[in-house]
């Protein structure tokens, strides 16, 4: 009996990853065919079309010029928000250019104002510094450490980081998790990678997935699934497997016929959801092939 429970076990491990390959697959033809005319605003489908590998060249080609516009009909200024930049500089990196020169504009720049970044909050401090690692792009001395500072400052004492308050956040969590990953050799960044991954894993629900805010989700899974494949962790580690089901097989759950993904389970298509499970799916694809995460573009290096 325990040898047929192996058997089973181990045939089971070895098709999750073509069932994810799969979902991949599914999802990207999906947002092909949902978002035709691809434009400004789409910045997770182009990061991860690049990561799946299955970016379409006009594709890309519809979308360059598109956000050149839109820059130029803005003179570049996209408002306060820094992760605008960060998110563009993370998607034009992704297809090949220079996100210090797309269309006259540097969007870069704004990422390089410290204080301006962290005014958004930790949200803002984190896609800058996961922006800017993206493409090595060139800061001012200490800036990255400056950022990496004031991530860790904000931790809380359950080991997690948050929106706002006292109590970690799922997606917080995960996402800090993303932009430390390059910097856990050293030890205090180290140190708060452990605890912050151990709070990710308590904070896991009985049924493998993950709530942000009391509401259980899609995209909460999706960015811990970011975060374990930015840190080298298989997302079938034991300690992100509740009662049997991975965190991976949470978000599962919420995946409709066509390939896309509903916000809550049982729900209709939401975009948002639907973006961060593809970026989620490709992590995977990349890490069973031995990939960096999504997030090391032009650096070819490993977070883990």
């Amino acid at each position: 009996m325990k040898r047929l429970f192996a058997l089973l076990l181990a045939a089971l491990m070895l098709a999750l990853p073509a069932v994810a390959e799969s979902n991949m697959e599914g999802t990207a033809e999906y947002l092909r065919e949902a978002v035709p005319d691809p434009c400004f605003g789409c910045e997770w489908i182009a990061l991860g079309m690049w990561a799946g590998k299955c970016l379409p060249e006009e594709w890309a080609n519809a979308y360059v010029p598109a956000l050149e516009e839109t820059l130029a009909e803005c003179g570049g200024d996209l408002g306060a928000k820094r992760t605008e930049y960060a998110k563009l500089t993370l998607a034009v990196t992704a297809l090949g250019l220079d996100a210090t020169d797309v269309g006259g504009y540097d969007l870069v720049a704004p990422l390089r104002e410290f204080d301006a970044v962290v005014r958004q909050g930790l949200n803002g401090a984190i896609f800058a510094l996961i922006a800017l690692d993206s493409g090595e792009y060139a800061a001012p001395q200490d800036l990255r450490r400056q950022y990496v500072e004031y991530i860790l400052a904000r931790q809380t004492e359950d080991g997690g980081f948050a929106f706002s308050g006292s109590n970690a956040d799922a997606d917080m969590t995960a996402m800090a998790l993303c932009s430390l990953a390059a910097y856990r050799q050293e030890d205090a960044v180290g140190a708060a990678v452990d605890a912050a991954v151990e709070c990710l894993s308590q904070m896991q629900r009985e049924d493998g997935g993950y709530a942000s805010c009391g509401t259980p989700n899609a995209e909460s899974c999706a960015q811990v699934i970011l975060a374990l494949t930015s840190l080298g962790i298989d997302v079938e580690d034991a300690r992100f497997v509740k009662n049997g089901t991975s965190v991976a097989e949470a978000l599962d759950q919420y995946r409709l016929e066509d390939g896309s993904y509903a916000h809550l389970e049982a729900g209709n298509t939401a975009m948002l959801a639907t973006q961060q499970a593809f970026l989620a799916l490709t992590a995977m694809e990349r890490a069973k092939d031995g990939e960096a995460g999504v997030y090391c573009i032009r650096s070819g290096g490993t977070h883990a």
